[in-house]
């Protein structure tokens, strides 16, 4: 789920430590993860893209007190957005992203996705009992890596059409697999009764064969359309990442 934005943020900190230092402001200018201990927000990793940045404002801007699992929420001022996102832990771990006013909301949702998911990789339940920056080394590389490529909106954007894509392929594929599964349970049950018929009375024999001939010529065909439409799955897949790294 999502809620953004939250309310108006005049900037997360004083004005003061926004102004000259940050003109030029990549996408993403910092990423956290917090820990919610009932009191004061603990930043057990951190990475800043941009020295300049007042990291108590962001915090500030946080409102944990009021944060629902898995939920999304922004709040957004004239040079910078704050987006966050809390775990479903007891004490809850908060996914961090601020980024320059006017990145994409849906872009800085992803980066929390992303974020919840590697650093949860990197450093399993270190986090419920780290302390302030404990594990901001260990995690430095992986956070780098993240703020440089989604500053880069354009491709994060192509990335995720690419992806968007790629599911809904999936959604094709799986649907005629379905759909060819129904159709070889109804051969079946449709033999079955056949094979009933006969030994009830002979007279039906031929058009038992003649229901069983129709029926595996549907089979082939479905056989038939799904390997089409994997082959033109498989066509556009290769196009859209042909085009992606072009």
């Amino acid at each position: 789920g999502t809620r953004a934005p939250r309310g108006p943020c005049e900037a997360p900190g004083p004005p003061s430590a926004m102004s000259e230092p940050l003109t030029g402001l990549p996408g993403v200018v910092f990423i956290a993860v917090l820990r919610n201990d009932s009191g004061p927000l603990v930043a057990v990793a951190q990475y800043k893209h941009v020295d300049a940045l007042d990291k108590e404002g962001v915090m500030r801007a946080v409102q944990a007190e009021s944060m629902e699992p898995r939920v999304k929420y922004t709040t957004a001022g004239p040079r910078l957005s704050v987006s966050y996102m809390a775990s479903a832990h007891a004490r809850p771990a908060i996914f961090v992203a601020v980024t320059a006013s006017g990145y994409p909301v849906r872009a800085a949702f992803r980066l929390l996705e992303e974020l919840q998911s590697k650093f949860l990789d990197r450093v399993g339940d270190a986090w419920v009992a780290a302390k302030e920056n404990a594990l901001s080394s260990k995690c430095s590389k992986v956070f780098k890596e993240l703020c440089t490529r989604y500053s880069d909106v354009a491709a994060v954007d192509k990335i995720a059409q690419v992806q968007e894509q790629v599911d809904m392929v999936q959604r094709v594929m799986q649907d005629n697999i379905t759909t060819m599964l129904e159709n070889e349970e109804k051969l079946s049950s449709i033999e079955a009764k056949t094979s009933e018929l006969r030994d009830q009375a002979g007279i039906f024999q031929s058009n038992a064969k003649s229901v069983r001939r129709n029926m595996a010529w549907k089979n082939a065909k479905m056989w038939i359309i799904l390997a089409v439409t994997i082959v033109i799955i498989i066509g556009i897949v290769v196009g859209l990442f042909y085009e992606l790294n072009k």
